[in-house]
């Protein structure tokens, strides 16, 4: 259920929760993506207060759809460019499903 794509697979992910969302994460994106004729991009980020689950996916666009990553003392940063003019961004690479320690 959902109003928009996004929504609608969050919502699936989150029927296979049970307590750890990295693998609601995995097992989720794993059934759509073997139910899908063809995904163009499946970038998706779950956090809680501690922990981050991230998986990106693509078949198409690699440098519109890389995610990056940056540590910093004080935060973890993953977004979908790199900020300008900052240096220490890591590409994640496609079908990636990884889990950060915040």
């Amino acid at each position: 259920q959902g109003r928009i794509g996004a929504e609608k697979i969050f919502n699936y992910i989150l029927r296979f929760h049970h307590g750890d969302p990295g693998q609601a994460l995995k097992k989720g994106t794993h059934i759509i993506e073997k139910r899908s004729a063809y995904i163009r991009a499946m970038n998706i980020i779950i956090t809680n207060r501690r922990q981050a689950w991230l998986s990106s996916l693509y078949n198409e666009a690699a440098d519109y759809f890389t995610m990056y990553l940056k540590r910093t003392d004080k935060s973890i940063i993953v977004c979908s460019d790199a900020f300008p003019n900052e240096t220490g961004w890591i590409p994640i690479a496609n079908r990636t499903l990884k889990e950060i320690t915040l």
